[in-house]
């Protein structure tokens, strides 16, 4: 009898000790990355790539989320909105608790309506507006969205530069329209005025010959440069070349490593706005910036910062509601102030989202400045976000 039930227990622990592989697998936090892998964006979903690798790293060192380790698994757009529902689509069959990206605003426009009917939380890059328009509970940004950081910028460049006349160069796609949407409802609303040109360029565009003639004909003093990198430093390049007497301003995309490795002494003086920079003063972006340049002697761009976040908001998340339920998740993530008490390690020190999954935080308004060998983002003031617990907070001055 004590010999059947000694088999019985061994029979019993062997059983326990094979199943145990399969439902170890299931206990990861997978995470989808949904990103621009290859074609225009590349560069830029390399960086974000980079950043959620090492947030993944340093999570599963500590013990991973809640006990259990984070997996992710690649799914590349190919910087093309069509493409990028596809590639939502396989993630999501390969059953994540999240998803990270894209960065393209016209690729989330074009799938964040796949993350709402599966109910998995997706953490984009994107910034044009209209993406909090559309009713989504699972959608978060790891960036300001123009609305917020648009007026920032422009309030500083209207009361320090005082332009006559400003234009406008957008990228022709989701992400340089809303912004020229943006830009003309401010302008109109706040300074009773208007852009004298608002021209729609198109991505890997290497001449801006006509444009700059507009420029000269309407008489601007103030050019918006809201490109992509690539484009950006050319712009910079042909303005210097030409002579043009501009004061010129960016979003983050303008003052990028990548833009400024391009453009080179061309950049200097362009004024910027960003929200995650390696040398602004806050502690989580040096500490990852300095990791960043030993790994891949290169200082990170944004990107990398924002795709490191989007490992930390899920972590955020999860131990927020002390479990795994998708739908607590969504009901905790909204109106959630996230200080380094509430998540030690993600980057841009006070993080509010609110109702719709905004961002609002600090924005760094940067100018950049040439050292004789490379282009440089200086740290000009630190803004305080438009809404959330620091929106009574007054503006940081570094330099004026």
């Amino acid at each position: 009898m004590l010999k059947k039930t000694l088999i019985s227990i061994s029979i019993l622990s062997l059983l326990i000790f094979f199943s145990s592989g399969p439902a170890a697998a299931a206990e990861k936090v997978r995470i989808g990355v949904v990103i621009e892998l290859t074609g225009a964006g590349a560069s830029l979903g390399d960086y974000w790539t980079k950043g959620v690798k090492y947030a993944t790293k340093e999570i599963n060192d500590a013990g991973g989320i809640l006990g259990r380790p984070v997996e992710y698994k690649i799914f590349d757009t190919q910087s093309k909105p069509p493409i990028s529902v596809s590639a939502v689509k396989k993630a999501l069959a390969w059953k994540p608790y999240a998803l990270s990206g894209p960065i393209y605003s016209s690729s989330t426009l074009a799938n964040m309506f796949l993350s709402q009917e599966a109910k998995t939380p997706q953490n984009v890059g994107s910034e044009n507006w209209r993406i909090s328009t559309k009713g989504s509970k699972y959608i978060w940004r790891t960036s300001t969205q123009q609305g917020f950081e648009i007026p920032k910028l422009l309030s500083f460049i209207m009361a320090e530069k005082k332009p006559k006349a400003i234009a406008m160069l957008h990228v022709n796609n989701d992400y340089g329209i809303g912004a020229k949407e943006t830009t003309q409802k401010i302008l109109k609303e706040t300074y009773n005025t208007k852009l004298v040109a608002a021209m729609a360029c198109e991505q890997k565009q290497a001449d801006y010959s006509a444009e700059f003639s507009t420029l000269r004909r309407k008489k601007a003093d103030a050019l918006f440069v809201y490109l992509l990198e690539e484009e950006a430093a050319i712009v910079y390049r042909q303005v210097r070349k030409m002579g043009l007497k501009l004061v010129l301003f960016a979003p983050n995309s303008g003052i990028s490593e990548d833009t400024l490795r391009l453009g080179k002494e061309s950049a200097e003086g362009v004024y910027g706005m960003s929200g995650f920079e390696y040398n602004a003063p806050e502690p989580n972006c040096v500490r990852v910036s300095k990791w960043f340049k030993k790994q891949y002697k290169e200082w990170p761009d944004n990107e990398f910062m924002k795709g490191y976040n989007s490992v930390y908001l899920v972590k955020t998340g999860i131990e927020q509601t002390g479990g795994f339920d998708k739908a607590k998740y969504s009901q905790k993530m909204h109106n959630i102030f996230i200080t380094p008490k509430v998540q030690k390690n993600i980057c841009g020190g006070n993080l509010y989202y609110d109702d719709v999954g905004d961002l609002h935080a600090w924005d760094y308004l940067v100018q950049v400045k040439w050292d004789g060998t490379h282009a440089k983002p200086k740290i000009v003031a630190a803004l305080p976000p438009l809404k959330g617990p620091d929106s009574s907070k007054k503006t940081k001055w570094y330099e004026k």
